[in-house]
């Protein structure tokens, strides 16, 4: 089975980019109006390092894994959706080598709530 035919979600990334400016002149940046692209998406166990948090005041976050192709535009600062939810991207995404090349990202997203 290759590798594209695992991937069976659809992703939303948004990335940052510049947008108009504030009244001293600075770029303020906001949401690009993003890409949909094919990814997998797994819950963490604890086995891989998954978790949730319970912060103070009873603030939730849930941890899951993403895998897409090599060139997805995707990076630390990135936001993704996700079967309506809005994850962040928890640290940069790690290019995956095989013998030839890049193979694949993969990378965590989290989820916070509360």
């Amino acid at each position: 089975m290759s590798f594209s035919a695992l991937l069976v979600h659809s992703l939303t990334i948004h990335n940052l980019v510049a947008g108009a400016t504030d009244r001293y002149g600075n770029e303020i940046e906001t949401w690009d109006a993003g890409v949909v692209l094919p990814a997998r998406v797994e819950q963490m166990d604890a086995l891989t390092l998954g978790r949730e948090l319970i912060i103070d005041r009873d603030t939730r976050q849930t941890f899951l894994r993403v895998f897409m192709e090599a060139d997805a535009p995707v990076n630390g600062l990135s936001k993704v959706i996700w079967e309506g939810r809005t994850l962040e991207v928890d640290g940069e995404p790690a290019d995956v080598a095989d013998g030839v090349g890049s193979h694949h990202l993969e990378f965590r997203v989290k989820e916070t709530k509360g």
